[in-house]
């Protein structure tokens, strides 16, 4: 009892307390405390008697109000950023414990950053100065007050929703002090992927989900000593926290439900089980909330920063600069932290030559500073000057308007964390256009619809249920193309009328493998099948010249020529600069990309003129520069000569393997391999390898064997020192023939040439 007692009045009250003259205190402790309560820890139960702070000097100047202000809000940024406790130097000081000191010793307990002048410090020394007492100061007004700026700017996200919760034990309740302590360990556990139950997994032999208080503690030095290992700053726990969580997971004799507080830090953002649920929609954190930046700058420092950022961008834009590499390339020592230090990301501007001054870049540092480690995130600050580059997405942060009012969640899916399924306007999606574009995949890929579906029905009724139908539509390899709007159209158009809930699969499959062939063709001889290409489709988002406008198209043509007329004066090679910037390999480069090809071969064509081939060949993966190049750059494509391997065609007239086929049958072979030789020189061929036992008849085998002549000898393996020569063509000028007078100028001609020759 007298141990709770002088542990609630603490160090603040060392004299004697009259009881009967101090009732206010005494009901202050009374009332926080119980001492029948044996269950609770009696530090749990203690209630502070508030410190008497005195009067503080009221302040009639409204500038120096707000240079005070601009201090304690500078020195609260400070310490709440390097962790310092400033009370307990002004404690060493007070030995009497009044919760006042003498100036000097207010000048000396002060922790000052760098640029705190004494100066500053006399102007924040002189809000608190005791009235009654010349010359002392009241440290602890000073201390609350800049606590109290320290929990605003933990507390203040402006702009930045509650981040929800997937996944919460029914049968513990949520209070505002536990949903605290699980704000700062549930961000880092699931961005670094920590496993909290392997710290408990070692005390809990049983498997029973319950360990000691004592086990707990133990344990939980090793948690913070791992969280600060992996997590750096952001993962300690105060020895509050932890009786809180204590009080929390505890089950009153003694022991703690472990295995709760590890599901819910490893199901922050998740569902647990989430396999006997596939169509629960688990409540992931909105894109960019866990992302932070620096600090909130105000009015006149935003407008500056904007206007600094716009000067970036523009020279960005204009001289087509990729941002990102430059910065990237210090980034390699250890990890890919998107971080740098101020004096490389000082460096990185110098390289890219974007120069600012002094004073812009201080606040680009701190508006893109890193909170937890003081660096530059130069990938935000990449995505702000450059339009083509996206480093990180983010949600809206601004609350929507309810449009609906929705159904209460059941009490499963509460417990689950499942959210209701939004619905969304089916009548925009066209039924034919997405019909077309899954024929065109299919196509493609040469995909056969039934063998994915036919499995799922076992009774071969021809009807499967819908979510069958949508897993079974995602094998096929329709997914993510195919949202939800555009199935539920589907499900509309092949729903069983007479079973709700199902899909008639076999009519879907004859739509859609329709492009390979039509269903029973052998009782349709007439029909006409139409040709595989009528089903191929261009990417999403190409536009045909054609369609443009009269003035685009002119414009269009006249440009497309004027790039062709410079390409063949300039003999350039254009594909190769495409090329190197196709790190995919799908023929498409980006938009920014385009335009710096176009800068590197000297192509000019203004800003509108670009536009205008961007939107002719811009598709969904981005600048399709194989067709670009087809029209201003197009090339011939040599012919693959084909080897023909002649003399099948003959052993099929061969039925008797004589060696001998009939002179119409030899015109028949010659003609089916395709040298589409005359009447004149077949004849010639034919009284070449006429048969001498049957003159109506070819000896095709000596034929065919002067031929591959051109490849190797006949039964080389009798001659093993016969020297093979490769067969070469003559050259076509030796099968010219010249008159004994043009032979005559030609010799004059080459011996005027070899005196110059010969005197040069």
């Amino acid at each position: 009892m007298w141990n709770a007692l002088t542990l609630a009045v603490g160090n603040k009250y060392t004299t004697p307390i009259d009881w009967e003259g101090d009732v206010e205190k005494w009901e202050t402790i009374r009332e926080g405390f119980n001492p029948n309560d044996m269950q609770k820890d009696l530090s749990l139960q203690v209630v502070e008697a508030p410190a008497y702070l005195g009067d503080i000097k009221p302040e009639f100047d409204t500038d120096i109000m707000k240079c005070i202000e601009t201090l304690m809000k500078q020195l609260a940024i400070y310490y709440k950023y390097h962790g310092i406790d400033i009370l307990p130097p002004f404690r060493d000081l007070d030995k009497l414990n009044l919760g006042i000191v003498t100036d000097n010793q207010f000048q000396r307990a002060l922790i000052r950053p760098t640029g705190l002048t004494d100066e500053m410090v006399s102007i924040i020394g002189s809000h608190y100065t005791v009235p009654d007492k010349p010359g002392f100061f009241n440290y602890l007004n000073f201390y609350n007050d800049i606590h109290a700026r320290i929990k605003t700017l933990e507390t203040d996200h402006t702009g930045r929703p509650p981040i929800p919760y997937g996944y919460w034990p029914p049968e513990i309740p949520k209070s505002s002090e536990i949903l605290e302590v699980f704000d700062k360990l549930r961000r880092i556990v699931f961005l670094r992927g920590i496993r909290t139950s392997e710290f408990f997994k070692d005390y809990d032999k049983l498997r029973s989900g319950l360990i000691t208080e004592s086990q707990v503690s133990k344990e939980y030095c090793a948690t913070k000593r791992g969280l600060y290992l992996t997590c750096g700053k952001e993962g300690i726990l105060t020895e509050q926290d932890i009786q809180t969580l204590l009080k929390c997971f505890g089950t009153g004799d003694g022991k703690v439900r472990y295995r709760d507080f590890c599901d819910v830090m490893a199901h922050a953002y998740n569902v647990p089980h989430l396999e006997k649920y596939p169509t629960a929609e688990v409540c992931r954190p909105p894109r960019g909330t866990l992302f932070q930046l620096g600090e909130n700058l105000t009015d006149k420092e935003e407008k500056r920063l904007a206007q600094v950022l716009k000067e970036l961008s523009q020279q960005v834009e204009k001289r087509q600069l990729l941002v990102t590499p430059f910065f990237k390339d210090f980034d390699k020592k250890v990890t890919y932290r998107r971080l740098l230090t101020r004096s490389q990301f000082e460096r990185g501007l110098d390289y890219l030559g974007l120069s600012v001054l002094p004073t812009d870049f201080n606040l680009l540092c701190r508006k893109f500073e890193d909170p937890t480690t003081g660096d530059v995130n130069y990938v935000a600050f990449s995505q702000a000057i450059d339009k083509e580059y996206t480093g990180f997405t983010a949600d809206s942060f601004e609350p929507e308007t309810p449009v609906e009012e929705q159904t209460p969640l059941k009490l499963e899916e509460q417990q689950l964390g499942f959210l209701p399924q939004r619905k969304t306007n089916d009548s925009t999606v066209n039924v034919d256009e997405l019909l077309a574009r899954m024929r065109h995949h299919v196509l493609v890929n040469r995909v056969r619809t039934v063998d994915f579906i036919e499995d799922f029905d076992t009774l071969h009724s021809g009807r499967i249920p819908i979510p069958i139908f949508r897993r079974t539509l995602n094998m096929i390899g329709f997914s993510p193309e195919l949202n939800d709007a555009q199935f539920r159209a589907l499900v509309q158009c092949y729903e069983d009328p007479k079973m709700p809930g199902h899909v008639i699969w076999t009519n879907f499959t004859k739509d859609i493998d329709s492009v390979f062939t039509i269903p029973e063709l052998e009782k349709k001889p007439n029909v006409k099948v139409p040709p595989l290409e009528t089903y191929q489709l261009p990417k999403v988002g190409t536009v045909d010249a054609d369609i443009l406008d009269p003035p685009e198209r002119a414009q269009f043509k006249s440009l497309v020529c004027r790039l062709k007329e410079r390409i063949n004066h300039r003999h350039l090679e254009t594909y190769p600069v495409f090329r190197d910037f196709d790190r995919y390999n799908n023929n498409h480069v980006f938009r920014a990309q385009f335009r710096r090809c176009l800068t590197m071969l000297n192509l000019p064509a203004t800003e509108e003129e670009m536009a205008l081939l961007e939107k002719v060949y811009c598709d969904e993966l981005g600048f399709d520069f194989v067709r670009f190049l087809e029209e201003v750059d197009p090339h011939e494509k040599p012919e693959k000569i084909k080897p023909v391997k002649i003399g099948d065609h003959m052993k099929d007239f061969d039925k008797l393997n004589s060696g001998r086929i009939s002179k119409s049958n030899f015109r028949r072979a010659l003609d089916l391999d395709g040298f589409e030789l005359q009447s004149s020189e077949m004849e010639i061929l034919e009284k070449a390898y006429e048969s001498c036992k049957m003159p109506d008849y070819i000896d095709y085998k000596l034929f065919i064997a002067e031929i591959e002549s051109i490849f190797t000898l006949d039964h080389l393996e009798k001659f093993p020192r016969a020297e093979v020569t490769q067969y070469k063509p003559p050259p076509d000028w030796t099968l010219n023939t010249l008159t004994t007078e043009e032979i005559t100028a030609y010799q004059q001609a080459l011996a005027r040439l070899a005196e110059r020759v010969n005197t040069s």
